[in-house]
């Protein structure tokens, strides 16, 4: 298609058209201009002419010439020559109207300018076929589409050279391009122009550009990557205002800082790498990630971890260094070496190195504790107070110890054994001379010895030499004792049975307690028989005063042959003496009554028959008390009772079958009383037979007692 060259004046006449109401649309936002259609100028049909008829009377024309429709039945007509040049003048006219309508359409449609229309109207009205009103649009069409798509290219190129002057980029020359080229008018085209343009011109577009220059100088400038222009690039073509431009530049110097920090740090990495404080594996890694970190903290966190793994590897440098000195010295060997270097390597901190380092140390120390040890131990050993086989035995215990503390217990150790060895040797020479001195037996001494050889401390070699002294203090003692007991059998205070008794007892005993106690039972039973002999001739005297019957001796000595213990004589002695008492005050009671006249002298030696069978003094007093309430029952009479008869609730006294009634009693003490009466006052004893017993009694005595007396020493 031939180019077709539009004029400043066809462009200026579009763009005063077109272009003026756009442009304030198009300052306010650099998207495609509104599709708004823009005013065209009206064509009326006085401004086409005479040659260009109105739409209305070509729709009559054109209605009032078509032909009914045809229904196929029709008969040809065949017109006259007269009428055929009418119908040719009439399709002339329509083709005419219908090549005018389309070069109108053409202006209306804004794809051809006004002062175009015209000269083509008048082309068609002169037509003289409807061919040639026909080759007229068809060249205006042509015309047309040559000129859109020659102002297309021109349009094109306008906005290029703003790209080029830098007023627009690359991406928004070809948005505006496309633009022109889907465009089918030629206002639109000058729209597209006008809007492209005034985005140019625009603040925001300015500011788009120039920051766009500035990042691309921060790019050559090395200080942003061209990865981050391409990140920062969008921001600005997408930003609507100038703050947002701004923001994005902010963002860029923002970036500039990081990207300086970034250096510095790994400059500060390089200058750990050139110390060899870290390897160039780590080197890489810290700029690795100093590269990708996104924000100021994040590189200081790089740069610190650098610096800690710096510390850390010269620590461990330093450590190494310090264990070999050790080896150099001689203090550790080599083998010894390589293990606190592989805890060396493993450490995670400074400080754990460090403690590697003091391991080694505190080791070396404690070899030198050790040595010295094994030193003092053998010194023992040549002093004769340990065995070379307790030496191996400690010397392996320091070879075990991990601390000190360890080491100085086997020492104190050895000491101990040395001291106990010594103990046990003087032990045995202490019970071997009790054994010279007689104290113990030779069969003690291989027992005690034993016992020492088997003390395994300084308190169990003591406890032996104290059970030997011990043993001889009770084989003392046990003679001291024999010696005691054989005095009393000889002084006739314990027999030969019972000395044979207690020196099996003796023999028996294991304590100095026990002997004591056999010697205490032994001079208790002396005590216990003096106590029974005296009781027994205490009881006999009684009987000799007739203050106890024959029968009372047997029974209260067979008391005191009984008797375990001195107390016990006492107590039977004190009962014997409370009877003894007992019967005589009741004897006299009886007497009394009976020189009274209140009993008869049956009746004396009944009471006096009980009281001596009474063995108790209790026994006397119960008898006594039956007896009162018999004969003398006013005695018990309550205060304000005359009558004599029994209380209320109380039992008349009660007597023996073979004494009579009260009555019968009473008659006998009447008698009695007058008996004594008779008797000019002097009292006369009651014909009982009391006296005559009492002289069988006093008669035989004598021989009754001495026979019982050996009776009971015998036993």
């Amino acid at each position: 298609m031939k180019k077709v060259k539009l004029t400043t004046a066809t462009l200026a006449m579009l763009a005063g058209a077109v272009v003026a109401p756009m442009v304030s649309n198009a300052e306010e936002s650099a998207s495609t201009p509104s599709s708004t259609e823009v005013e065209k100028p009206e064509v009326t049909d006085d401004s086409i002419g005479e040659s260009a008829p109105k739409e209305e009377e070509i729709e009559d024309k054109t209605s009032a010439q078509t032909p009914a429709p045809a229904t196929g039945n029709e008969t040809p007509k065949v017109m006259p020559r007269a009428a055929r040049s009418v119908d040719t003048s009439t399709a002339l006219a329509s083709a005419k109207e219908t090549a005018k309508q389309e070069v109108a359409n053409l202006f209306h449609s804004g794809q051809m300018l006004e002062d175009k229309y015209y000269p083509y109207a008048k082309r068609i009205d002169a037509a003289q076929t409807p061919e040639e009103a026909q080759a007229v649009v068809n060249e205006a069409k042509n015309t047309v589409a040559a000129e859109l798509a020659a102002l297309k290219e021109t349009t094109k190129g306008n906005i290029a050279q703003l790209h080029h002057s830098g007023l627009m980029s690359l991406e928004k020359y070809y948005d505006f391009a496309a633009k022109v080229d889907a465009e089918k008018t030629l206002v639109g085209i000058a729209a597209v122009e006008a809007a492209a343009n005034s985005f140019a011109n625009s603040d925001i577009n300015k500011a788009q550009v120039s920051t766009k220059q500035e990042l691309a100088d921060l790019v050559r400038a090395g200080k942003i990557s061209e990865e981050a222009y391409y990140n920062l690039v969008p921001g600005i073509d997408n930003a609507t205002t100038v703050g947002e431009i701004d923001a994005v530049l902010a963002q860029a110097n923002n970036l500039v800082s990081l990207n300086e920090e970034k250096e510095a740090a790994k400059e500060v990495v390089l200058g750990l790498s050139h110390k060899e404080q870290i390897t160039p594996d780590d080197y890489w890694n810290f700029v690795d990630q100093i590269e990708k970190s996104d924000s100021s903290a994040a590189v200081q966190s790089v740069v610190a971890s650098a610096k800690q793994l710096a510390e850390l590897n010269q620590a461990k440098k330093d450590a190494k260094q310090a264990v070999a000195d050790l080896v150099y010295e001689g203090k550790l060997t080599e083998d010894e070496y390589f293990p606190y270097a592989e805890r060396i390597d493993a450490a995670q901190t400074p400080e754990e190195a460090k403690a590697v380092v003091a391991d080694a140390q505190a080791k070396v120390a404690l070899d030198a504790i050790k040595l010295e040890a094994k030193h003092e131990i053998n010194e023992l050993v040549h002093a004769g107070k340990i065995t070379l086989e307790d030496y191996y035995a400690f010397e392996e215990q320091i070879d075990a110890a991990t601390s000190e503390r360890e080491v100085r217990s086997v020492v104190a150790s050895a000491h101990y054994l040395s001291d106990l060895n010594d103990a046990k040797l003087e032990a045995k020479y202490t019970i071997n001379d009790l054994v010279h001195a007689g104290k113990l037996t030779l069969d003690d001494y291989y027992a005690f010895e034993k016992d020492i050889d088997a003390a395994t401390t300084l308190e169990g070699v003591q406890s032996v030499v104290d059970a030997a002294n011990y043993l001889v203090a009770l084989n003392d003692a046990k003679l001291e004792a024999k010696y005691t007991i054989n005095d009393l059998v000889h002084a006739g205070k314990l027999t030969l049975d019972d000395y044979y008794t207690f020196e099996k007892d003796i023999d028996a005993s294991t304590t100095l307690e026990e002997v004591a106690s056999v010697v205490e039972t032994a001079k208790q039973l002396v005590a216990l028989n003096e106590a029974k002999e005296a009781g027994k001739y205490t009881i006999s005297d009684m009987v000799y005063a007739d203050q106890l019957t024959l029968n009372d001796y047997y029974h209260f000595a067979e008391q005191i042959e009984n008797a375990k213990d001195v107390k016990t004589v006492d107590e039977i002695l004190e009962t014997a003496k409370a009877l003894s008492a007992a019967r005589i005050a009741a004897d006299a009671e009886l007497l009394e009554f009976l020189s009274e006249g209140k009993i008869t002298p049956a009746q004396y030696k009944e009471y006096k028959a009980q009281i001596l069978n009474a063995k108790t003094a209790e026994e006397v007093e119960a008898i006594m008390a039956d007896f009162r309430a018999l004969f003398a029952p006013e005695e018990t009479e309550k205060p304000g009772e005359e009558t004599g008869k029994p209380g209320e609730g109380e039992e008349p006294a009660k007597t023996d079958a073979n004494k009579g009634n009260n009555k019968a009693d009473s008659k006998k003490s009447v008698v009695v009383k007058q008996e004594t009466t008779k008797n000019n006052g002097k009292k006369v004893l009651p014909q009982t037979g009391d006296t005559v017993e009492k002289g069988l009694i006093l008669g035989g005595l004598t021989a009754m007692l001495s026979s019982a007396a050996l009776y009971f020493r015998k036993k």
